[in-house]
């Protein structure tokens, strides 16, 4: 192959191409052992209890149906929002 045939690949590209066998690899390197682990294993002993959430009950009913969550670089303005803004009619 002559030196004008390769073309420079860089680590960008090496890393966006490559990377689902790096994360095979890394997978495989994090189960280690558990990937040999027999099918009929013990159940465990110890009972994790499930979370539910950082409030037990809520102060008032929920009145809302729906939620739109906005993920935006900057925020949505306060003026485009659906909140109930009097003092804006009087502008």
């Amino acid at each position: 192959m002559l030196a004008d045939d390769s073309l420079p690949l860089a680590r960008r590209c090496f890393l966006g191409r490559s990377a689902q066998g790096i994360g095979t690899m890394a997978l495989a390197a994090m189960l280690g052992e558990q990937l040999n682990a027999p099918a009929a294993a013990a159940a465990p002993t110890v009972r994790i209890p499930r979370w539910t959430g950082a409030l037990k009950t809520l102060h008032f009913p929920a009145k809302t149906k729906r939620v739109i969550f906005l993920c935006m670089a900057g925020g949505a303005s306060h003026l485009e929002t659906w909140d109930h803004k009097p003092k804006l009619a009087e502008m």
